[in-house]
């Protein structure tokens, strides 16, 4: 897909290999590790964990169609490389009895109505001292959800959308009883990995032809990220 031609092999999100190794970095990455990654996309993440073979790795993603094409790119890997990546409804996530050292969820609370309740039953899937990793989509706290940018913005990630303040988040995981070890805005930092990576993407195309659809699918993803970036920028 486009995002992938974008932002690296195995990678829809801003950061590519690069961002994935940041995000894992104050992991638990040994052996008999239990690890998630609830939003596993098209099996980047589990590319950049592979050399950590003695841990094990469950892949889940909430889009059903992101799943499919995952799971025909694992059926092309070699045997010990490949992974199931399940399906799955955040509002109705349930692990039984399966218990995990960590959890990784990228971008998704913000999709997520009853965001304490998410998380509590992400507490109770936890080992003790378990680590969960969240990157989300926040508002700034005199941001305009009603403004004409910020209504783009939440048409294009199919809504419905309940995005929070940041202060509204850290209320939140104290209400979780989560214990914050690190709490940061890297909105600058995201934005530039946009920028560049499509800056570097049109780069490439430019001396290259195309048919009309494919130039269609850019103008797509282009837009949905412009309209990203016009909200970072308005709240």
């Amino acid at each position: 897909g486009i995002c992938e031609q974008v932002f690296g092999e195995g990678h829809i999100l801003p950061g590519g290999e690069k961002r994935a190794q940041t995000l894992t970095s104050p992991l638990l990455l040994t052996e008999g590790i239990m690890g998630l990654d609830l939003t596993a996309g098209i099996g980047g993440m589990q590319r950049a964990l592979y050399d950590k073979s003695d841990m094990f790795l469950t892949l889940m993603e909430p889009k059903q169609d992101v799943v499919d094409v995952a799971m025909a790119r694992m059926a092309e890997l070699p045997e010990p490389e490949r992974r199931d990546i399940i399906a799955y409804e955040p509002t109705t996530l349930n692990f039984g009895d399966q218990k995990y050292d960590w959890m990784l969820a990228r971008e998704l609370m913000f999709k997520v109505a009853d965001k304490l309740k998410f998380l509590n039953s992400l507490q109770e899937s936890m080992f003790s001292g378990g680590q969960i990793v969240l990157t989300d989509l926040v508002m700034t706290t005199d941001a305009n959800p009603g403004s004409e940018t910020m209504l783009l913005w939440q048409d294009s990630e199919k809504p419905p959308l309940y995005p929070i303040t940041m202060p509204e988040y850290r209320a939140l995981l104290e209400e979780a009883n989560l214990e914050v070890h690190d709490f940061e805005d890297e909105t600058t930092e995201y934005a530039d990995d946009i920028r560049q990576s499509w800056a570097n993407f049109v780069g490439n195309i430019q001396s290259q032809s195309s048919d009309d659809a494919y130039q269609q699918h850019i103008l797509h993803e282009a837009e949905y990220w412009h309209s990203r970036l016009r909200a970072f920028e308005s709240g």
